[in-house]
C-alpha cells in the first residue's frame, strides 16, 4: 500500500494486480457490506467496493480486519456476453468447491494449490512460473 500512497507508510497491505484493463484505478473486494454503503454484492458474503479512502480508515480504526478485503490495481472487463463465450469455448475452469476465506487468502500458492483439483492435465499450468518469460 505504501509504494501507492506513503500516507499509508504504516500499513503492510499487498494490492493485487486486477488489470490487464487499466491501473489507473484502486478497487477492491470486502466482506464487510454494512461499513460501505456504495458497495456491490458479488454474492453473499463478497462485496465489491471503491471507496478507498474509506477503507483505509476503517482499517486504520480495526472496524475491518486484512482477512476481510483485498485491494486490486486497475481491473479486467468483458464485453457483454463476452465471459459467456468464454466459458462455453472451455477458456475458463470453473467450480463451485471453494470457500469465502480462499477468495480473501493472501497465500501466494492459492491459485497453484486450487488448480491442481483439477487433475493432472491442469498440472503444467499450476507449475507455471509467475512470469513465464522466467522460465
Amino acid at each position: 500500500m505504501s509504494d501507492i500512497d506513503p500516507r499509508f507508510k504504516e500499513l503492510k497491505i499487498p494490492i493485487f494486480k486486477g488489470g490487464p484493463v487499466k491501473f489507473d484505478s484502486i478497487h477492491f473486494i470486502h466482506k464487510k457490506s454494512k461499513l460501505f454503503e456504495k458497495s456491490k454484492m458479488i454474492t453473499e458474503e463478497i462485496f465489491w467496493g471503491n471507496q478507498f479512502e474509506k477503507a483505509i480508515k476503517l482499517i486504520q480504526q480495526q472496524k475491518i480486519n486484512i482477512n476481510e478485503i483485498k485491494f486490486f490495481l486497475g481491473y479486467s472487463g468483458w464485453e457483454k456476453n463476452q465471459l459467456d463465450h468464454e466459458i462455453e469455448e472451455k477458456s475458463w475452469l470453473l467450480t463451485n468447491n471453494y470457500k469465502v476465506s480462499d477468495i480473501f487468502n493472501y497465500d501466494k500458492l492459492i491459485w497453484k494449490k486450487k488448480i491442481e483439483k483439477f487433475g493432472e492435465y491442469y498440472k503444467i499450468w499450476s507449475n507455471s512460473p509467475e512470469n513465464p518469460n522466467y522460465n
